[in-house]
């Protein structure tokens, strides 16, 4: 798998979102995104679809991620992290604000490993300050997205992903499971062929009352390909 195309598919894997640096990102892809950047009802708003992120579009900052992404691959490689092993880990936030950080956060492992714990603690920082819950849910339209459960769960073959997203009401679920279920069929589709594709096509997405539910899996073996230097 290419440097790109491993990067990309690492950062559809953490925030399920597309990079606006690779060439996969296009203009569909931006109009989907257009929220949050300006008033509803600006007329700049009509005027200026067709530019990037500063002519109007809220897209997500995906730099977070690339560190993240860089810091769980060498802490892997030295050995500080063992993916062989049959990891749990649990994170759960209530907040305000689409900032996991600002709320009641809590985060739980069946290990007592430093390192996964200051990488878990580096994956709700990114999270944060890439902005992505608050742009899947569209303030435009009154959605919130104020709770989120994170449950990681390695048996003796898959890593199993069960993901909770709390909104602020049930109309609101049901238009984030959608856009949700949009992105991993997109996913699956430019990812087929690599060690990540699994986990987007094995996704379940659906919403009840005011939550969305996402489960997915993907091979251990696979995984740890993906996360490895190669």
């Amino acid at each position: 798998m290419s440097k790109n195309k491993r990067r990309i598919s690492f950062l559809l894997l953490v925030v399920l979102l597309f990079a606006t640096e690779s060439h996969i990102f296009t203009q569909p892809f931006a109009n989907y995104f257009q929220i949050n950047a300006e008033d509803e009802n600006s007329s700049s708003r009509t005027n200026n679809r067709s530019h990037a992120k500063k002519d109007g579009y809220a897209l997500p900052d995906i730099k977070p991620f690339e560190r993240f992404y860089s810091k769980v691959r060498l802490a892997i490689y030295e050995g500080k992290v063992d993916l062989s092993k049959k990891h749990h880990v649990r994170i759960v936030s209530d907040f305000e604000n689409g900032r996991l950080t600002d709320g009641n956060l809590s985060v739980s492992m069946n290990s007592n490993n430093p390192v996964l714990l200051e990488l878990l603690g580096d994956f709700v920082k990114a999270t944060d300050e890439s902005q992505v819950l608050q742009l899947m849910a569209w303030s435009v339209r009154d959605e919130t997205i104020n709770g989120v459960e994170l449950e990681i769960n390695f048996d003796d073959v898959n890593a199993n992903f069960d993901f909770v997203f709390k909104t602020n009401s049930e109309k609101a679920a049901e238009r984030v499971a959608n856009r949700f279920s949009w992105l991993f069929t997109i996913a699956s589709k430019l990812m087929s062929g690599n060690s990540a594709a699994e986990f987007y096509e094995q996704a379940a997405v659906k919403s009840e009352n005011n939550r969305v539910f996402i489960n997915t899996k993907i091979l251990r073996s696979g995984l740890e390909r993906f996360l490895s230097y190669q």
